[in-house]
């Protein structure tokens, strides 16, 4: 199975600390024909890409339990969205 083309061109960030999490999203998303995957370590990393990204990313992906400097990425999350969206 693969995406649209429009949508396989999108530009994503999938945050966690464990490896195996990370690199099964990555496969997943690579098979749906997403090229542009990078990786985060943990919500520091992850917030620290997003910050200093050239273009943002279209999908943030956090780690399954928010906790710690993992909800300060998906409050950071939740700002950009509300912003895009308009609802700031």
């Amino acid at each position: 199975m693969s995406l649209p083309e429009s949508l396989q061109s999108l530009r994503v960030l999938v945050v966690d600390d464990d490896e195996v999490t990370v690199d099964v999203a990555e496969m997943l998303l690579r098979q749906l024909g997403i090229t542009r995957v990078e990786r985060a370590h943990d919500g520091s990393v992850g917030l620290i890409m997003m910050d200093m990204a050239s273009e943002p990313f279209d999908v943030v992906h956090p780690r399954q339990s928010v906790s710690g400097k993992h909800s300060v990425l998906a409050e950071h999350r939740a700002a950009m969205l509300a912003a895009v969206s308009g609802k700031r």
